[in-house]
């Protein structure tokens, strides 16, 4: 079962006296009760892109000082909210690992404390566990890793929900990403689904014999979106960074000086990025519904031709970005997060109260703006807030058919109700399955029964 919820986060009217959050027990139900939240509106596409070793400081001061030179990024962060404080996964920052982390919504390692299988488990980047035809994210092809499960992932959500995938890459190695999700090796949908069908990802290119480039991944993105529809969840990799990093460095160069060979890339990159703006400005349907999300899997230069010391800020500090609706341009992108804070510049745990935000997260953040639940066993989970609303309602699908409705415990003034029908109700007050933890209600149900339909009505 697939669970619509919209929105995440609702503001309360004083006036109307309430807030309306609607959880939908069917796949992509289009109608939906008005509501004022920032997520009302619902997001029919996202493009998901990773700029392979866009280090975040270094962007940050590239927008800052030559935003002529980078119009796009700067469009970015204009239009969207950002942060150049995000993180890569916390043991490693690697191109492999970390992709895997922004696929399945998990950590490479077992965070401490947590059950064995929490993490992906895939910590290898440039050996036969990547490159063998043979070798997933689910079995490596090894004879020291005892056989794996399967590693559920954006892909397979998507796809089950019935809603077409797509994957443009432009670096030889992650072509192991497809292979892992393909007919061969991509898991049989659960009884039930809308596609049970074994190959997870619909469309996809990209070399296998050699790193290409961000225009390269940027064409065959555009020559699929001349022949298909838009898809709902989009991977686009841009591989210039990371390439020029190894040769030449993570440098910058000091105005008015001729640009770094790096600084050159993260053009490239910045180009690439224009040429997908362009699309959806002559495509207004697709815009309105679309959602960019921008991040890296790591940043480098410390040493100056590499980025395998997860220690080091300079690798593993990475800029995030969320353009859409319901994201107000120039925004801090922790303000939009009810459990997640920024690090400044130390390196921090998953276990924390409230990591930071992590390339981990574009998984479930991208599910959930699609109205879709989370990643299977996946550990990030994200939760949207509206940052300028003045209580807030939120609700997360789980596992199964279980919800998470949570409410601020300043809400004093206001109690939790819940029914099965918008037009005949009744409205029922909620007053059993209630906990609090770190200043929120939790109301944790079943919704099998059928649609369900929550709201804060004042007291």
């Amino acid at each position: 079962m697939n669970l619509k919820f919209l929105p995440i986060a609702s503001s309360i009217s004083v006036g109307a006296g309430l807030a309306l959050i609607a959880a939908f027990a069917s796949p992509r139900a289009t109608s939906a009760p008005a509501a004022s939240g920032a997520w009302a509106a619902s997001v029919q596409h996202i493009i998901f892109i990773s700029c392979d070793g866009l280090r975040g400081d270094f962007l940050e001061s590239l927008i800052a000082n030559r935003p002529a030179t980078f119009p796009n990024f700067k469009r970015l962060k204009e239009e969207g909210a950002f942060t150049f404080q995000a993180r890569t996964d916390y043991d490693f920052s690697e191109t492999i690992p970390d992709h895997s982390c922004m696929l399945t919504g998990r950590p490479a390692l077992d965070p401490a404390g947590q059950p064995p299988g929490t993490g992906h488990g895939f910590i290898w980047n440039t050996t036969t566990e990547v490159t063998d035809v043979t070798s997933t994210i689910h079995q490596p092809k090894s004879t020291t890793v005892i056989p794996y499960a399967y590693k559920s992932s954006v892909f397979d959500v998507v796809h089950e929900a019935n809603l077409p995938t797509a994957f443009f890459h432009s670096k030889d190695r992650m072509a192991f990403f497809d292979r892992s999700y393909y007919g061969t090796y991509g898991a049989v949908g659960a009884p039930g689904v809308a596609n049970p069908a074994r190959d997870k990802i619909d469309r996809a290119s990209g070399t296998v014999t050699g790193s290409t480039s961000a225009a390269s991944a940027m064409a065959d993105f555009t020559a699929d979106l001349n022949a298909n529809p838009l898809a709902a969840y989009t991977f686009l990799h841009f591989v210039d960074a990371d390439k020029t990093g190894h040769a030449s460095g993570w440098a910058l160069s000091v105005p008015p000086a001729n640009m770094t060979a790096w600084e050159t890339a993260v053009r490239n990159c910045d180009t690439a990025l224009g040429s997908l703006f362009a699309w959806l400005d002559t495509h207004p349907a697709e815009k309105v519904a679309t959602t960019i999300i921008l991040t890296s899997d790591h940043g480098g230069g410390s040493p100056l031709k590499t980025h395998v010391d997860e220690l080091k800020r300079e690798n593993y500090t990475i800029p995030f970005f969320i353009q859409g609706p319901g994201f107000k341009g120039g925004r801090d992108a922790y303000e939009y997060f009810s459990n997640r804070s920024n690090p400044g510049t130390i390196r921090v745990a998953d276990t924390v109260a409230n990591p930071p935000i992590r390339n981990g997260d574009a998984a479930n953040l991208s599910l959930t703006l699609l109205g879709l639940p989370c990643v299977p066993d996946s550990f990030f989970k994200p939760e949207l807030i509206n940052p300028d609303a003045t209580t807030l309602l939120t609700i997360t699908a789980n596992q199964g058919h279980l919800l998470e409705v949570k409410w601020p415990l300043s809400a004093t003034s206001y109690v939790l109700e819940t029914t099965l029908s918008l037009n005949a109700g009744p409205w029922v007050p909620v007053t059993t399955s209630i906990t609090s933890a770190n200043g929120w209600n939790i109301h944790t149900t079943d919704s099998s029964p059928g649609r369900t339909f929550f709201r804060l009505k004042k007291i």
